[in-house]
């Protein structure tokens, strides 16, 4: 996302509600691989171990792949990658749009980036039209926005 400054702001604890907010979602719910996917990526981020995240390790953890897989062979974690970061951006402009923390997957890579935002929600209450913002699933009440955007990423990209 345009615009923002990369720092060490967002907790590993507010990326892990977030990820609990999305696999709670509607788009995601139903879609075993996928969330396999996202929190095997989030999780081994979070932890600073997002340069170790591979085609191969993805293919043989997440999709049940053998130690005989061959990613150059086998597109299945690139295709399902494509997949994920459309998903993920369907979640943003529907449930997750008044989200304060924004769970992204840059191509080129498979170690995602965390974004804090203001909340699209206050944008619309600040033009009065609180109502139509829609309501993603919270696994806690105490949600807290900042009217800045910071990036946290462990690790190179």
């Amino acid at each position: 996302m345009a615009g923002t400054q990369q720092q060490n702001t967002i907790s590993a604890e507010q990326v892990q509600n977030q990820l609990k907010r999305i696999v709670l979602s509607a788009g995601f719910r139903s879609s075993s691989r996928m969330i396999r996917f996202l929190e095997l990526v989030v999780s081994t981020t979070t932890r600073g171990e997002g340069a170790d995240l591979k085609e191969y390790v993805i293919g043989t953890e997440v999709f049940g792949k053998g130690p005989r897989f061959d990613p150059r062979l086998d597109s299945i974690v690139r295709v399902e990658a494509r997949r994920l970061r459309r998903k993920l951006h369907d979640y943003y402009q529907t449930e997750g749009l008044c989200d304060p923390i924004v769970i992204e997957l840059p191509v080129g890579t498979y170690a995602p980036v965390f974004v804090e935002r203001r909340s699209a929600c206050e944008h619309v209450a600040d033009a009065g039209e609180r109502d139509i913002c829609p309501t993603s699933p919270r696994p806690d009440q105490q949600i807290h926005s900042d009217a800045g955007r910071a990036r946290f990423a462990a690790g190179p990209l």
